[in-house]
């Protein structure tokens, strides 16, 4: 991206939201992560999360971007009221999209694009004052 002709190839390859994307969270992300990772073995994208949920669709499905958020944002109230810790890492889809030994990994078809990414674990630190509720028991057949 320092390259003046390098990012002007990229920036016609990729589409406006992508490019920034990468320009401007992506790159300094890792500028900044992938020596902590080395120095310390601090893994501050995921944070050490226990699980982690990759949301995808069919590049050629209508309104799969917009959809795939909203999954998102349900997913992530979901993980909450079970109280668990969530947190959506766009960090992570663009790398996906990049890099195929991560999309051979993860089992994403080729026809397929990785649009949302959420982390899941158990809170390092619980709340005293919250709504209390009980959950609904699920009958499996």
């Amino acid at each position: 991206m320092n390259n003046v002709i390098g990012r002007t190839i990229i920036k016609h390859k990729l589409d406006s939201e992508h490019y920034y994307t990468i320009k401007n969270h992506v790159l300094p992300a890792m500028k900044y992560r992938i020596p902590l990772f080395e120095q310390k073995g601090e893994d501050s994208i995921t944070r050490g999360a226990q699980a982690m949920l990759l949301f995808h669709a069919d590049k050629e499905s209508e309104s799969h971007t917009e959809d795939l958020y909203i999954d998102v944002a349900y997913g992530l109230l979901a993980a909450h009221a079970l109280g668990l810790g969530a947190s959506a890492i766009n960090l992570v889809p663009p790398a996906i999209e990049r890099v195929k030994e991560l999309r051979k990994i993860f089992r994403i078809p080729n026809v397929n694009e990785v649009l949302g990414c959420i982390i899941l674990g158990y809170p390092k630190y619980r709340f005293k004052r919250g709504i209390k509720r009980e959950l609904k028991s699920i009958t499996w057949i």
